[in-house]
């Protein structure tokens, strides 16, 4: 609860956002109990645009004339927006709320576009995130899975694309969980995928790889130039945030899948504690962290075969810098 401790006073946005199925709204939860017993008398009102409750909240329009029946209040109130990326133009609707300094905000999304700079324009530097991530301990069943997979699909990687083929973004997601750690360019991609018998362009891979990032199904991990000491812009290595949904959707790659998954989890074991996670250009590592001070930690990854198997990581020295 540090994250909520150091910031559930201030006047920017608190966002809980994660991958469907990552318990982001038991999250929320445990952080509002814990503002109640803070501050007894806090008011908080919730909208929650997942349940039929607030279907009648089409439109920014809609939400504001809610909450003006709500009455005037001396003190801010707290108002948590849950799912908010399922309203149609959300961002119009952050941006009201945040100019109007009336109310302390957190909100709950699927999908990164909700506080990108694309909707909320400058305001999106306002916006403090906590990331959740899926238990890898939890078991879930093939039918939870199937929920959330389609879910994913529905609300979430077609979000905000205009014309969108939710069949070449799956295949495109197919592509990556077959490929998971080989770093790849969306050139390569376009070359290796084809959907209904056409190829698809770089740029149209850019596009599905980004909305299947945005919410939060991929991650990717940059290359990172030791002795240049700086990103290269071109490919990363593609990794699952949720390998249970992976392997309920694709199972296993065809070759190299142990070492794959191995891979996978210590790229997300790594993310839990690092906003960054590099792979380092021509070095003998798998990973590449940088410490608060700026220090970096080389990590390579020891071969797990199931999904429960103790992640081991070795750092590495630095020893060619």
């Amino acid at each position: 609860m540090s994250w909520f401790r150091k910031n559930y006073a201030n006047d920017r946005v608190k966002a809980v956002v994660g991958i469907r199925g990552s318990n982001k709204t038991a999250v929320m939860n445990r952080m509002l109990r814990e503002l109640r017993r803070i501050s007894p008398r806090t008011d908080i009102i919730i909208v929650d645009f997942a349940d039929a409750a607030a279907r009648h909240l089409k439109t920014p329009e809609d939400v504001m004339e809610y909450l003006g029946s709500a009455g005037a209040s001396k003190v801010r109130r707290h108002l948590v927006l849950h799912e908010l990326g399922l309203l149609f133009n959300h961002g119009e609707l952050l941006r009201k709320l945040m100019q109007s300094h009336n109310w302390n905000i957190w909100l709950s999304a699927s999908n990164l576009h909700v506080i990108s700079e694309d909707a909320l324009g400058p305001l999106s530097a306002k916006v403090d995130s906590f990331r959740v991530w899926t238990d890898p301990n939890e078991a879930r069943s093939p039918e939870l899975l199937r929920g959330i997979w389609g879910t994913i699909f529905m609300r979430d990687v077609i979000s905000g694309l205009v014309h969108s083929d939710i069949r070449a973004k799956e295949l495109l997601a197919e592509y990556y969980s077959d490929h998971i750690g080989e770093a790849i360019t969306p050139r390569e991609v376009a070359a290796a995928l084809t959907v209904n018998g056409h190829q698809l362009s770089a740029n149209t891979i850019t596009a599905y790889r980004n909305a299947l990032e945005n919410a939060f199904l991929i991650e990717r991990s940059e290359i990172y130039n030791v002795f240049e000491e700086c990103v290269v812009k071109v490919g990363g290595r593609v990794f699952f945030t949720d390998i249970e949904l992976r392997n309920w959707r694709f199972g296993a790659s065809l070759m190299g899948e142990d070492r794959r998954l191995a891979l996978n989890r210590a790229y997300l074991h790594l993310r839990r504690s690092h906003a960054k996670v590099y792979t380092p250009y021509d070095y003998d590592a798998d990973f590449l962290t940088f410490e608060p001070d700026g220090r970096p930690q080389f990590w390579r990854a020891d071969n797990a075969r199931t999904v429960r198997s103790t992640m081991k990581m070795k750092p590495l020295r630095r020893n060619r810098i």
